[in-house]
């Protein structure tokens, strides 16, 4: 029997072999279907779209510098002492 044969290359309980496994992987890269993957592109890109637009809005109710490049870490931040000096007003 030849040793590239289907039949070689799995394992005496007839599982496939690890060679078996990674030329099936190879043939087949991804898991999802190609319908599946520009479905799941399109919304991953929405979602961006909407955080991006849910940072800047939130950049724009801050007393920022509006004209430059603030960072996420910063919005966040600055957003997060701006509610707790709201608090303390309240308190």
């Amino acid at each position: 029997m030849d040793s590239n044969s289907s039949s070689a290359r799995h394992q005496r309980d007839g599982s496939p072999s690890s060679q078996d496994i990674q030329q099936r992987k190879s043939e087949t890269p991804y898991s999802r279907s190609p319908e599946l993957r520009v479905s799941h592109k399109l919304a991953e890109r929405k979602r961006r779209k909407e955080m991006k637009e849910l940072f800047d809005e939130l950049r724009d109710s801050l007393p920022v510098e509006k004209n430059l490049k603030t960072s996420k870490w910063e919005i966040l931040s600055k957003g997060k002492s701006n509610i707790r000096k709201g608090r303390d007003k309240e308190w």
